[in-house]
């Protein structure tokens, strides 16, 4: 596993969750500018997901969402977002390095 793992215990995960909101609202823009060229039917990973913010937002867009993070903590509050917007994604922890999902899994990377 990489040594970011041990930058990201529960505690800093979700500090890394407070957002400025004119940054929040650019990479909001910034996503969906992005996913307007992509349909609705294609499979998307998150990853790494962080907290699941973006993940949130295409899953309620009618995306068919993973999350991927190596954090423990990200991995646990992304659950935490998605069950709070009951929108159904699997989250796993997983190194970016070294995914375990088979080739053509998704049709978009986020």
């Amino acid at each position: 596993m990489s040594e970011y793992r041990k930058h990201y215990d529960e505690q800093t995960a979700r500090k890394y969750q407070q957002r400025k909101p004119r940054k929040e609202h650019a990479e909001r823009r910034l996503i969906d500018r992005a996913f307007a060229l992509i349909d609705k039917t294609q499979r998307v990973l998150d990853a790494p997901c962080g907290g699941g913010r973006m993940l949130v937002r295409l899953a309620e867009a009618g995306y068919t969402v993973c999350g991927a993070d190596l954090s423990e903590g990200m991995v646990q509050i992304a659950r935490e977002n998605t069950a709070r917007h009951q929108v159904d994604c699997l989250i796993e922890r997983q190194d970016l390095e070294h995914l375990t999902y088979p080739d053509k899994h998704f049709d978009a990377i986020l």
